[in-house]
């Protein structure tokens, strides 16, 4: 079976070798890592280089304007391109299955490979911390909510292997039916009337226009570096920001690596938190 990871990436030299220092123990390992490197003034290159001397690699490069999302017009606009070009390039490659998997995913499952792929399904993904706007903490996937394919919910815990309305671009895996479905891409975005879509979701919206589904696997649980501080983040199921239930606001900029563990020992004094008030 031939597995490739589709790993973008930008200034995240320390993060990215302390990921990728995790994805030298998977077993079995990808095919290739392929990398797609934007921009990056610290040592991202490097980590690259030196990590493509013991692995299958391909490093792809492209740099940007200061300016490209202004005149792309679209905050998902760049990243949308990258995944495109590494989903392009996956098209080339004759694989089983093209692996998204961002520059700061933790993979703490040595097998994750293989059961990834067991479930023998066109889009899986895994959850992983994630601090939105205005759903506060939680996990990274969309669900339908109560089986309603128009109303969706966040969760800030999971279980088992369900379908979803969508998942996150840092963990998708994409069965070679699914990749090579040119008319399911990552660009042109979707707008719609209530808000821009995600590149991400927005290929999982393209994907279930066309008879695919989408799913979930919650018993891997990534680590994820979240650039936030702790202030307000309640622990309870996060509607859609159209329902007017906020779980807090993201700060900026201080990031921590949130491990399966730290995340639910977060979850657990954000509960003892909420007792307390």
């Amino acid at each position: 079976m031939k597995v490739v990871f589709l790993i973008p990436t930008c200034n995240k030299a320390e993060i990215l070798a302390q990921a990728l220092s995790l994805m030298d123990e998977l077993d079995p390992q990808p095919s290739k890592y392929v990398f797609l490197e934007n921009n990056s003034e610290d040592d991202t290159l490097q980590v690259l280089t030196e990590w493509q001397q013991n692995h299958p690699s391909e490093i792809l490069r492209l740099w940007l304007r200061d300016d490209a999302v202004q005149i792309v017009g679209q905050k998902y606009g760049v990243i949308g391109m990258i995944r495109q070009m590494l989903l392009d390039r996956a098209r080339k490659m004759n694989v089983d299955y093209a692996v998204f998997v961002d520059d700061d995913i933790f993979i703490p499952h040595t097998d994750f490979i293989t059961r990834i792929t067991a479930w023998k399904k066109h889009l899986v993904g895994t959850p992983y911390p994630y601090f939105a706007q205005y759903e506060g903490l939680r996990l990274s996937p969309i669900w339908f909510q109560n089986g309603h394919s128009t109303q969706q919910v966040a969760k800030t815990v999971c279980d088992g292997f369900s379908e979803v309305h969508s998942v996150a671009g840092g963990v998708m895996c994409i069965s070679r039916s699914l990749l090579m479905d040119d008319r399911v891409n990552f660009l042109p975005l979707i707008d719609t009337p209530e808000r821009k879509l995600g590149e991400d979701i927005g290929y999982c919206v393209k994907a279930r226009q066309q008879g695919y589904k989408v799913y979930v696997d919650c018993s891997m649980i990534m680590g994820h570096y979240v650039e936030t501080v702790r202030q307000k983040a309640w622990h309870a199921d996060a509607w859609h920001p159209r329902s007017g239930f906020r779980l807090g606001k993201k700060p900026r900029r201080k990031g921590v690596v949130l491990m399966p563990e730290k995340y639910m020992q977060l979850l657990a004094e954000i509960d003892a938190q909420l007792l307390l008030s």
